[in-house]
């Protein structure tokens, strides 16, 4: 019976050698599988860190600043210019109607860029009688502010017809930009005709904030507006615009001593 005993306790002693044995090699088999991944992984995450850089244009600028939208108080909804042109000063003569609304809060003034101007007068129109009632303004050669009779809302368009010489000869520069090397918006070309090889012209070139060298507006990129212009001019000369124009109407001026035709037509910008 001793026999018997001893192998069974023999039997059971060894079943608790060899299972830790066990043990101990499959958490050494995990680990180093653990490890063989982590070191298969590790060229991928150095190859996500640095990409590839794109090559720069060279005619982009060196850095490139946030240049936000002008916020809008106003929508300008309409402009009609009457102007005529006084060759040998090299000045504009007009009348400008501008038709807006608050674009948002209730406003009680209306601000204006018109650089270098003679602002001879402001009116708000009455939209049944077309006739004008004197406002108060003031003016620094850069903002035109409107004092209006009174605050309007959003849903209250109204008119107001400002009457000035515009001199942009005289306007100093500020040199344009790089795609436009000039910032005076109206140009006289020849105006006294002494150069023979040369026409007499006048042309204007606005963007992006050059209109308002030769009428009041609100001179920023996001606004929207219809146009109506008339122009006067000499007897011979022809007027052009890029525009869906009207039906065209000739007139002489007599009373004026300059003759001239007129041209309406009406701009989407």
């Amino acid at each position: 019976m001793k026999y018997p005993v001893l192998g069974a306790l023999s039997l059971i002693l060894t079943c608790y050698i060899v299972a830790p044995a066990q043990t101990t090699t499959t958490s050494k088999s995990a680990t180093n599988k653990t490890a063989a991944r982590k070191k298969v992984a590790a060229p991928a995450a150095a190859a996500t860190a640095a990409p590839a850089q794109l090559p720069v244009p060279n005619w982009l600028p060196p850095t490139s600043p946030v240049q936000p939208a002008a916020t809008i108080v106003h929508d300008l909804l309409d402009t009609k210019l009457d102007v005529r042109f006084d060759w040998a000063k090299q000045w504009l003569l007009g009348t400008a109607t501008l038709t807006v609304r608050p674009h948002f809060y209730a406003q009680n003034q209306l601000v204006l860029d018109a650089k270098g101007f003679d602002v001879k007068s402001v009116e708000l129109v009455n939209s049944s009688t077309k006739k004008g009632k004197d406002l108060k303004f003031t003016y620094d050669k850069k903002k035109l502010t409107v004092s209006l009779d009174r605050s309007y809302t959003r849903t209250e368009p109204y008119q107001v017809r400002i009457q000035y010489i515009a001199k942009p000869n005289e306007l100093p520069s500020t040199g344009g930009s790089e795609a436009i090397t000039d910032d005076k918006g109206l140009y006289f070309i020849n105006p006294l005709g002494m150069d023979k090889t040369k026409p007499r012209q006048i042309w204007t070139q606005g963007e992006s904030e050059s209109s308002s060298c030769w009428f009041p507006t609100i001179d920023k990129p996001n606004q929207r507006m219809t146009q109506e212009i008339s122009i006067t001019v000499e007897s011979g000369l022809k007027t052009l615009s890029t525009a869906c124009s009207l039906p065209h109407s000739a007139t002489l001026m007599a009373p004026a001593p300059m003759f001239g035709s007129r041209l309406y037509q009406r701009l989407l910008t």
